[in-house]
């Protein structure tokens, strides 16, 4: 696991957002929710319910894809509540159908939010791997005092039916693979 140590692609976010006024919805992003958001097991609509997010809890992006409802798009992400050690997670709808329908998460991204661009410190001593998914073979035991590493890519892998977000990321001695950034019970 890792903790943040730099911010700047943050602050271009927030300034953008300013600028825009438009939701910046990206994996490894931490929102607000503003109405209530219904889990399901599958990015569609006939999917069997997992839980429920309801307003002001701070939702964690893990996953994003867009989806068709009656000839409309619906952009749909796989979200936690990671407040405690078992998360509530699923798939939920965040945006649409149309321009006009209100976004079930707030538009500006909280701390705590997790950026591709961003650089960490690594805590312990996770196995960087050579794909996202946990089976991947070990490049290195990451673990060195004060290890940092750079962030190059968010991935979701669900594991038992928990979700872990995982980091592509290089380290400061070249190394490129996969690593945990965050998962059920590291709070």
């Amino acid at each position: 696991l890792v903790v943040r140590t730099m911010g700047r692609l943050s602050e271009y976010l927030n300034l953008n957002y300013e600028a825009k006024q438009t939701p910046l919805w990206l994996v490894g992003a931490r929102h607000e929710v503003l109405r209530p958001i219904q889990l399901v097991d599958r990015p569609d609509f006939g999917a069997q319910a997992r839980g429920k997010l309801l307003p002001d809890r701070v939702a964690l992006i893990l996953a994003l894809c867009t989806i068709q409802n009656e000839g409309e798009e619906v952009l749909v992400a796989y979200l936690a509540d990671t407040r405690t050690p078992e998360w509530v997670s699923g798939w939920g709808q965040i945006a649409g159908p149309g321009p006009t329908a209100p976004p079930a998460l707030a538009g500006q991204p909280l701390r705590g939010t997790w950026e591709v661009g961003g650089r960490y410190r690594v805590r312990g001593a996770p196995v960087l791997r050579d794909s996202v998914e946990l089976e991947g073979s070990p490049v290195c035991t990451l673990g060195e005092e004060d290890q940092e590493v750079l962030v190059l890519e968010l991935g979701l892998v669900i594991v038992e039916g928990e979700p872990r977000l995982r980091g592509r990321v290089r380290t400061d001695s070249g190394a490129i693979g996969w690593v945990a950034i965050e998962l059920p019970g590291s709070g």
